[in-house]
């Protein structure tokens, strides 16, 4: 009887890049009811288009920084961190302690909508689907330059 034999595995996937930009977070799947062409109501479902447009744009930049690499479907540890502006009303002194990291973003984007949103973006790029994710680090903090800078590894552990 044969065995199946897994492929040898190149190097592990090691990959970092930048999406530029105010940190979004995932907005809520919307609903509406709409009539089709018999004229019968019925509910459909849409992601916002702030979602959809965010999304593309982590899909651009995961895309870009794989080079050509096939997603894969090995466990993987993700590191987000997000940088967010700093409110221009703030007193210059205020403004600096943020900098320093003394004044923390308590405000909007939850860093958990964030975190699905960056995720969802590298469905099918960096890795098959994002239930290959075993470990999560992310932190939030203000910058002057707004972005969100994004760090994924392969972890040993085989697949289940």
């Amino acid at each position: 009887m044969a065995t199946a034999v897994e492929p040898m595995r190149g190097t592990k996937l090691s990959v970092d890049f930048v999406i530029p930009g105010e940190p979004k977070g995932k907005g809520r799947a919307r609903s509406r009811i709409a009539r089709s062409r018999d004229g019968r109501q019925f509910v459909t479902h849409y992601t916002p288009k702030n979602t959809v447009e965010y999304e593309n744009l982590v899909r651009m930049a995961a895309h870009e920084a794989m080079c050509g690499e096939a997603p894969t479907i090995h466990p993987c540890r993700v590191r987000i961190a997000a940088f967010c502006s700093i409110p221009s009303s703030w007193s210059k002194k205020k403004q600096a302690r943020a900098l320093a990291g003394d004044v923390l973003p308590t405000g909007k984007p939850d860093l958990d909508n964030t975190e699905k949103t960056v995720l969802d973006g590298m469905n099918k790029i960096v890795y098959r689907d994002d239930s290959v994710v075993c470990d999560v680090v992310k932190s939030k903090r203000y910058s002057l330059t707004p972005r969100v800078e994004v760090s994924v590894r392969e972890l040993d552990g085989e697949p289940a």
